[in-house]
């Protein structure tokens, strides 16, 4: 990226390797600077109270938000949570009705050389 400090460069190869192919790679350079800031909200879902949860597709769609602002995608491919949060958040849903909002934060301040993410949830009620 021209004009920013690169911080981060990662080797990419695009295909299988196999005995005696040869070895082809790219660089992908990723600028130093913060993607997104500790507790920013990356993705949410309204849901209705007393309904099953399905945690993946949420996790999922902050992972491609981050991805799109220029975090490294092999980082995001093994993306931690704070299961203790999920399990209130589970719980919580199970006993509620009406409608709520389900959504997935950055847990702390991300950059490219984080190196990972965790994501921290919130649960609150969507107001008609």
């Amino acid at each position: 990226v021209k004009g920013d400090p690169v911080l981060l460069i990662l080797p990419a190869a695009a295909q299988n390797l196999f005995r005696g192919d040869r070895i082809t790679f790219y660089l992908s350079r990723y600028a130093d600077r913060k993607l997104a800031s500790a507790g920013e909200v990356l993705a949410s879902v309204v849901v209705e109270g007393g309904q099953p949860f399905n945690l993946p597709p949420l996790i999922t769609n902050a992972s491609v938000q981050l991805a799109r602002r220029g975090f490294p995608p092999p980082f995001l491919q093994s993306a931690g949570y704070n299961a203790p949060q999920v399990q209130s958040v589970i719980a919580q849903l199970t006993r509620l009705r009406g409608k709520y909002r389900v959504a997935a934060k950055a847990s702390f301040d991300l950059y490219p050389h984080s190196g990972g993410v965790v994501y921290d949830f919130s649960l609150s009620p969507v107001h008609a």
